[in-house]
């Protein structure tokens, strides 16, 4: 996974986002990876109680994550004594957060068991056991290495090969607590709460910091605090991965995006769009960044899509009905460069148009 995004809509809602790319050490990359995923039991949903743990880096490092905080926040939120009514997000996200250490701790020892027999404990005790020997660790060089390895500082031999850091936002809702969401990265091991009313991790995190600053600085500060809103929150989101797609690789696949709401009841409370539906969303919203789609246009498209689950078929047809030219936006769809001279169009096509698109 390359980008994660959490935004705060308002005091009681907010979204979070992944794309669906992964790539294979540079080599290869695929478009069905998926590290979104809640750790709260369905039986326990129904009390407006919702934890998504979103991840950049691995994907398999993410999912062992969030095996381990599920099980933990089940065994938690199934004892006797709790109370949902105060129940708060920080009490969650901070299962994720050991469940974090622990994948990282196994991590390390199960390197450290590989390359030279011994595991964290027994480098800090110096010594070792193995077939009823003890072996002291004394040379300097593997010290040196071992604490290289335990602090994330050695390099892979292939200098040119840059390694995806493991790092996470956390999303959840209480009724007690509203909107709360965090960050974690493996190599700091602390759970970092989200200052500015948003975050977003991996390698595309400064263009989508951009996006996202652009929105939050139109606002005074009251605003800040009380939050943008659903509708210019949801279309910001969208336009933060548009600029990391556009500006950085490893990008791409599509997104999953779900938006929380702890003063929602029912279905409403948690809504998720991905798939077909995401994709018109990001096309909705390319037409409105080149001046194809007024932004009122825009917003009421990807606000039915997401909040009324217009089909992507319906929010298509809106699309090219409100553009103020649909042959502009045939080019920008099919990605022609948006000049005078890609937009042309030949009167071949202009019939098919005049046949297709233009009853709808």
């Amino acid at each position: 996974m390359a980008i994660v995004c959490v935004m705060r809509f308002n005091e009681h809602s907010g979204c979070i986002c992944v794309d669906r790319e992964s790539w294979f050490l540079r080599n290869r990359k695929s478009f069905f990876s998926d590290s979104l995923f809640s750790c709260v039991p369905e039986e326990v949903k129904n009390q407006g109680i919702e934890i998504l743990l979103g991840g950049v880096g691995y994907p398999p490092f993410h999912y062992e994550v969030y095996l381990g905080a599920k099980k933990e926040i089940k065994r938690f939120l199934f004892s006797e004594d709790i109370n949902y009514a105060t129940l708060r997000v920080e009490e969650l996200a901070r299962y994720v957060l050991k469940s974090t250490q622990e994948i990282h701790g196994k991590r390390i020892d199960n390197r450290l068991k590989f390359l030279f027999g011994f595991t964290r404990d027994d480098f800090n005790a110096e010594c070792y056991k193995k077939n009823g020997k003890t072996f002291q660790i004394k040379q300097e060089k593997i010290k040196k290495r071992v604490g290289n390895i335990i602090e994330m500082k050695e390099k892979p031999q292939d200098t040119t090969l840059i390694l995806p850091s493991n790092e996470a936002c956390i999303a959840g809702i209480s009724p007690s607590d509203g909107f709360h969401a965090y960050c974690i990265k493996e190599q700091d091991g602390v759970l970092s709460f989200y200052s500015c009313g948003f975050d977003c991790l991996g390698v595309g995190k400064y263009a989508a910091g951009s996006a996202f600053a652009n929105t939050i600085n139109q606002y005074n500060v009251e605003n800040r605090r009380t939050g943008v809103g659903k509708e210019e929150g949801l279309l910001t989101v969208f336009m933060a991965v548009i600029e990391a797609w556009e500006h950085y690789s490893q990008i791409g696949g599509n997104i999953r995006l779900v938006v929380l709401d702890s003063y929602a009841t029912g279905e409403k409370r948690i809504r998720e769009i991905s798939d077909c539906n995401s994709f018109i969303c990001i096309e909705v919203v390319k037409a409105y960044r080149n001046n194809i789609l007024g932004k009122e246009d825009t917003i009421n498209i990807i606000t039915r899509v997401v909040f009324e689950n217009l089909p992507w078929q319906e929010a298509e047809k809106l699309m090219f009905e409100k553009s103020s030219n649909i042959y502009e936006l045939d080019k920008l769809l099919r990605n022609y460069k948006m000049n005078n001279e890609a937009i042309k169009i030949t009167w071949d096509i202009e019939d098919i148009y005049k046949k297709e698109i233009l009853p709808l």
